[in-house]
């Protein structure tokens, strides 16, 4: 496999006259055109005196990741009015937009008592009947958000 050439970075010359290896390598590209002497077309191979280079990832310099048990996990609660105004795909939209991946969903009606256990901080506070009321009112899509990819 070709190696990407950044931007400003000079590409070895093809000795059969060309001059370049290939001008999609000055671009930003592949390099894995042929020189002129060699046909020119993409379809055969590489000039034979342009080394190829093939970068390797070093195994020390991966992300270290914890255990399935110990990473992090973000409940996503699209709420009745959302899904009634049939915004689930935007949600979900905008979540991989950002690079993160929803690892489940489901679409259900929450009970009273699932509620309670959900909302255990918030019982004593004056607005918990409204509260439950609203998300009692229809059905929720739950989501669990897995890290950035």
């Amino acid at each position: 496999m070709g190696r990407a050439v950044p931007w400003g970075t000079s590409v070895p010359s093809c000795q059969h006259g060309s001059g370049r290896a290939s001008g999609r390598a000055e671009r930003g590209g592949r390099d894995a055109g042929p020189c002129r002497a060699m046909g020119g077309s993409d379809a055969r191979p590489r000039c034979p005196t342009v080394p190829r280079v093939t970068v390797m990832p070093d195994p020390a310099l991966r992300p270290l990741t914890a255990p399935p048990e110990l990473q992090e996990k973000t409940l996503v609660l699209v709420k009745p009015d959302a899904v009634q105004r049939r915004l689930v795909g935007n949600v979900i939209q905008r979540f991989e937009r950002r690079g993160f991946k929803l690892v489940a969903m489901k679409l259900l009606q929450a009970d009273q008592g699932l509620l309670d256990k959900h909302y255990q901080q918030l019982r004593q506070k004056p607005f918990y009947p409204a509260l439950l009321a609203y998300m009692t009112s229809g059905p929720l899509v739950a989501m669990e958000r897995g890290p950035r990819q």
